[in-house]
């Protein structure tokens, strides 16, 4: 999976990427600047995005679903994670979470909040976003950072 292999170049140069995946992958890469100043993305394929800050990898987004009609199922992540994992799974497999989010909670600034569950695991962190706060919800996106370099 894409995804393992870029697990290493968090934090690094974003142009280190492609001796990580291939230069097929990068080739078919799309960039956009971001919100914050010194920000970008890079829309890989395969539902996988980059967050960089001054073009150091700080975040990869793993995308279940992209944009409502394409579907990344049954795939395997790092940490043992799937997309077909519910929340209870996810919890049952990576523990108590390091932060939960519940949408109802009112966060200022925090326009699409959506139920979340943050871990730490070793020198990473995993945020899995969900559709809905049940148990049985699945992932819709996973990001995978360094806490020293993650965007907050």
């Amino acid at each position: 999976m894409i995804v393992e292999k870029l697990l290493p170049v968090l934090g690094g140069d974003w142009h280190r990427i492609a001796a990580a995946v291939g230069d097929q992958v990068v080739a078919g890469a799309r960039t956009e600047d971001g919100l914050v100043e010194g920000s970008r993305y890079v829309f890989l394929p395969n539902g996988i995005d980059l967050v960089l800050e001054d073009e150091k990898v700080a975040s990869i987004v793993f995308y279940v679903r992209r944009d409502g009609d394409v579907e990344y199922r049954d795939v395997v992540l790092p940490f043992g994670l799937t997309t077909s994992m519910c929340r209870a799974e996810v919890t049952e497999l990576l523990g108590r979470p390091t932060r939960t989010m519940d949408p109802a909670q009112e966060i200022p600034g925090l326009f699409f909040a959506k139920p979340f569950d943050m871990f730490d695991i070793g020198e990473y962190r995993v945020h899995v976003d969900y559709a809905a706060l049940e148990d049985g919800a699945l992932p819709i996106t996973v990001h995978f950072s360094r806490p020293s370099v993650a965007l907050n």
